[in-house]
């Protein structure tokens, strides 16, 4: 089950880091500086994640990588679906 959640704290950790990014280059400032104490949450959730978890070094970097590779994609498809405002 630690590896489960592994993927997600890093899923959504990559996934609103993507949105940070995207919010402050259209300057949308307030909403990246709410969206700041997500990030705080997931990269705790990471590391006490990583540093209790008995599984193998492999398995954890397996699972933190696939989270962070579709948090990539799925973060950039949110903003562009629901937050972007043409200018």
């Amino acid at each position: 089950m630690d590896l489960f959640y592994l993927f997600l704290s890093q899923f959504g950790a990559v996934q609103v880091m993507i949105l940070s990014s995207k919010l402050i280059q259209n300057d949308r400032v307030m909403l990246a500086m709410m969206n700041s104490w997500l990030i705080s949450l997931t990269q705790f959730a990471f590391v006490h994640i990583i540093t209790t978890s008995t599984y193998s070094a492999p398995e954890k970097l397996f699972f933190s990588g696939l989270g962070g590779s579709l948090g990539v994609g799925s973060g950039w498809w949110i903003y562009n679906r629901f937050l972007h405002k043409e200018k």
